[in-house]
Formats: structure tokens, C-alpha cells, sequence
């Protein structure tokens, strides 16, 4: 046997074995897929739970910023030099307490000069007085002439104006010499300083602090025009109303109140209406433009349905959820009514009822008759 046909051998051996491989793959691919054509498709595997029956707060949400009651320009009444600002920038001030020292020298001469025209120009008036007293008696005598009588008394006059004047001069001089000491109007907490120890400053011009009270502290917030009627009916004090403020990842309250104020116009640019809410800041955790979440609760809602948020089916004009029929493999679409959501829950309002079964599992691969196996069931 010549190398040839020995080549036309091993071919021919190598082609039947791959001919034999491939039928067997292909026979074997093929009793697989008429299996599990025979077997039809799997049933979807979900999850149910019952509704729960809860008692369900009902909020008002809104976006608002802390001010203070009270918030001051603290600036010298009188034109000098600062000698002394006793108080560092933020420190928490009371009542009366001196913030700074204003040069009072100029104001010192002012209220001595004032003192001494004072006590010269009465002392005018009294000699005046007691000649008006001999005039009046030497007038009954014919010894002295009436215009001579006259002339007296409107010195007396004249002179007691000008007491009165003195006594006007004198006063605004105290008052200049005491404004030269400034003091906190409020309490509270001090800014930035704004102007440094030995500047000149002019009355009524330059601000040194701004004071801003920190005890009550306002939240200042808008909702939209028709929860104005809401709002108005929480005047009446209902029990179960409150105004809480949320920090900014709406996990923790910081504050809460039942006093507020309403604004006395709708802003028919946005349509919304303002509310003012006060609160108790003895802690000192609510700080000037600090930005804050509003949580406002308006009622309670009694043995509510509840369901998780995941097993509701939204559309465009009405919801739906699935429910587990009788049969425990079969679920029905069954439109209902939506109310309040709270975190990942939602109210119920009309559509099922707490003995139902719910399917929590995603909606999207849920439709009507659908057959399904259970995999939890929760309550």
C-alpha cells in the first residue's frame, strides 16, 4: 500500500467519525427542546403578603430656611473714634451687655458747657423773678411806670425759655455722652466684625455687628394656594397638628411647634402662600438662613390599608396591584385607589381589603391570569 492511499484511508476514517459526532449533538439538542416544548414554560416565582391596618400620620411637605426673630444692625449713634470692642466675632451676647467703646471726651465738654449755660440762665431767671415781684408791688404805688412793669416781665419770660432751652442742649449732650458706650439691644449671637479698634466712625452709618437673636427661632415657607383652607383649620388648634422641621437627609426632627402665622396675600406669581412657623431654640440647634425640610402633619388617618410601594402598578389614570387568587397559583390585576405615601409604603383607599393577598414581586413581569408559585408568604 503506497503512501497515497494510506492518506485517502485516514481521511475517509476522520469524515465518518465527525459525520457520527455531529448526528449525535444534533439528536441529543433535538430530544432536549421537545422536552421542554412537552413541559411548557415555568411558573413565575413571586412573593405575597397581606395588607397591614395602621394608623397613618398625613403630611404637608415644604422646603424652608431658619431666620432669627429679631435680627440687628449694631451702629454708633455718635460720630468718634472706637476705643475698645470688648467681644471677638460670633460670641453670644446679653441684653445690656457693652459691645463697644466710643471716645466720649468731646461729649464730656458738650454736656459741661450745657451745665454752665444752664446755671447762668437760671440764675438770670431768679434775679428777673424777684425784680418782677418788686415791680408788681411798686405798680400798686403809681411808682414806677406800667411799661417799665411789662418790659420785666417779658424778660422773665425770655429767660425762661431760654432755661428751657438749656435744659433741651443739656439733655441731648447726656444723651450723646451715654451712646458713647454701645450696648446689645438683644440677645443673641454677634456676627463678623466689621469695623476694627480705633476707626473712625460716623452716627448712624457704619455697622460694627450684626446681632441675631437665637431664642425664638422663625422658619419662613411656602405652600401651594389649596392647602390654604387646610392650614386655616389648623388655627383652631387641632390636637393632632404640628410644624416639624427635618434636617437635610429627613431622618431626624429638630424641631417641632404648633404656633405659626399666615401670610395675609397668595403670591399670583407662583401661587403659593407664605407661612411663618415659631420655634423653641433653647438648644441652639436651628442657626440663622439654615436650610431645612418642613414636615407639617394635618391629621391622622385611622386603620389605614397599607401596602409596600414596590407591589403597586402605576399608569397613567388609575393603579393597579396583583393578588393571589383562591387557587394559590393564580393572580388577578384588581384597580385601585392610592392615598398617602409613607417611605416605602402606601395607603390604600379603596380596591382591596386586609384579607387579600398582595404579589410584592416587580409588576412588570405580572399580567391577569397569570399562573404563578408562591415563594414567601408575609404579613
Amino acid at each position: 500500500m503506497d503512501v497515497s492511499q494510506r492518506k485517502n484511508i485516514i481521511i475517509y476514517v476522520v469524515t465518518v467519525f465527525c459525520i457520527l459526532f455531529l448526528s449525535i449533538i444534533s439528536y441529543q439538542y433535538v430530544a432536549s427542546s421537545s422536552k421542554k416544548k412537552a413541559s411548557g414554560p415555568a411558573a413565575l416565582q413571586v412573593s405575597v403578603m397581606q395588607p397591614k391596618q395602621l394608623d397613618v400620620p398625613i403630611y404637608l411637605h415644604a422646603l424652608g430656611t431658619i431666620t432669627p426673630a429679631a435680627t440687628v444692625q449694631i451702629k454708633s449713634q455718635v460720630h468718634g473714634k472706637i476705643l475698645k470692642i470688648p467681644y471677638q466675632d460670633g460670641s453670644y451676647v446679653h441684653e445690656g451687655d457693652i459691645i463697644a467703646f466710643i471716645n466720649d471726651e468731646p461729649y464730656k465738654a458738650q454736656v459741661e458747657l450745657y451745665q454752665g449755660q444752664l446755671e447762668r440762665d437760671e440764675a438770670l431767671l431768679s434775679t428777673a423773678q424777684q425784680d418782677l415781684k418788686r415791680y408788681q408791688k411798686l405798680i400798686t404805688q403809681s411808682a414806677i411806670a406800667q411799661q417799665q412793669l411789662d418790659t420785666q416781665l417779658q424778660l422773665v419770660l425770655q429767660l425762661q425759655g431760654s432755661v428751657n432751652a438749656d435744659k433741651g442742649a443739656l439733655k441731648a449732650a447726656q444723651i450723646n455722652l451715654n451712646n458713647c458706650v454701645i450696648r446689645a439691644p438683644v440677645e443673641g449671637f454677634l456676627g463678623l466684625k466689621a469695623v476694627d479698634t480705633g476707626n473712625i466712625i460716623t452716627a448712624n452709618n457704619n455697622t460694627i455687628f450684626i446681632l441675631n437673636t437665637i431664642d425664638p427661632m422663625m422658619t419662613v415657607f411656602s405652600l401651594p394656594e389649596d392647602k390654604l383652607s387646610v392650614m386655616q383649620e389648623q388655627s383652631i388648634h387641632k390636637p393632632n397638628f404640628s410644624i416639624q422641621l427635618l434636617d437635610k437627609y429627613k431622618k431626624n426632627m429638630i424641631a417641632e411647634t404648633k404656633i405659626f402665622f399666615l401670610n395675609n396675600q397668595i403670591d399670583v406669581s407662583t401661587g403659593t402662600f407664605k407661612v411663618k412657623a415659631q420655634f423653641v431654640n433653647n438648644e441652639k440647634k436651628l442657626f440663622a438662613h439654615q436650610f431645612v425640610h418642613v414636615r407639617i402633619l394635618i391629621d391622622i388617618h385611622k386603620n389605614a390599608l397599607i401596602i409596600p410601594t414596590a407591589a403597586l402598578s402605576f399608569g397613567k389614570k388609575e393603579h393597579s396591584v396583583y393578588c393571589l387568587q383562591e387557587d394559590g397559583t393564580t393572580i388577578k390585576k384588581i384597580k385601585v385607589k392610592i392615598g398617602e405615601f409613607i417611605d416605602n409604603n402606601v395607603v390604600i383607599e379603596e380596591g382591596i381589603t386586609l384579607n387579600d393577598k398582595v404579589i410584592t414581586t416587580s409588576t412588570e413581569q405580572l399580567r391577569d391570569g397569570l399562573k404563578v408559585r408562591v415563594k414567601a408568604a408575609l404579613s
